[in-house]
Formats: C-alpha cells, structure tokens, sequence
C-alpha cells in the first residue's frame, strides 16, 4: 500500500508502507522512521501498528515554537528572554504531548 500525500513545495511524497512489513518480517531489529512532515494521524498509526518503533520527530514541534514566540512578540517593544522562552517552551510540549496521542492511538 503506497500513501501519497502533497507537501507545500506541490512535490507527492510516497511512503510505500509495504516496505516496513517486508523489513519488519526479515529482522528484528528496530526500525526509525526519519521524520514524517505531512504525515496524517492515521498514516502515523498505521506505521507503528507495522513495526516502526521510533520516529524522528521535530519539524512540527520547531515550527509550534517559533509561531508561539512570533505571536508572543507581537506588538511588544521590549521585553525579556526568559518569558519567550517560557512560552515557547510551553508551545513545543503542548505540541508533542497531542502528537504522543496520535502515537498512542489515543
């Protein structure tokens, strides 16, 4: 089963998701998936329920760091580090306790 799905930059990316069972039935070592940007809940499930033990995940925990900061400084003249990166801190854990959910199957 081959899942395709359009990224921002209109390039399909294909996950053959028939490689992990293949993989999976002649090792058992464990598997990564590197990354998984614009990968759905279902397709993050799916891969796990194949054998994938760990995924590589920063890109969407990175960006929810950075809109928090952008949003925390807006319209602010000054200010201190320390309450940024509180609030980034914040957004970035938010971010990956709902993606540890998806992971979970919760």
């Amino acid at each position: 089963m081959k899942f395709r799905q359009k990224t921002n930059a209109n390039v399909n990316r294909v996950l053959n998701l028939d490689i992990i069972n293949a993989v999976r039935a002649k090792t058992d070592t464990f598997l990564v998936m590197p990354g998984g940007s614009g990968i759905s809940p279902e397709v993050y499930r799916d891969v796990i329920k194949r054998g994938i033990n760990k995924i590589n995940y920063l890109t969407y925990m990175s960006y929810a760091g950075f809109s928090e900061a952008k949003t925390f400084l807006e319209g602010k003249e000054s200010g201190f580090y320390h309450d940024v990166a509180f609030a980034v801190k914040e957004a970035m854990k938010k971010n990956v306790m709902a993606t540890m959910m998806v992971f979970s199957g919760k």
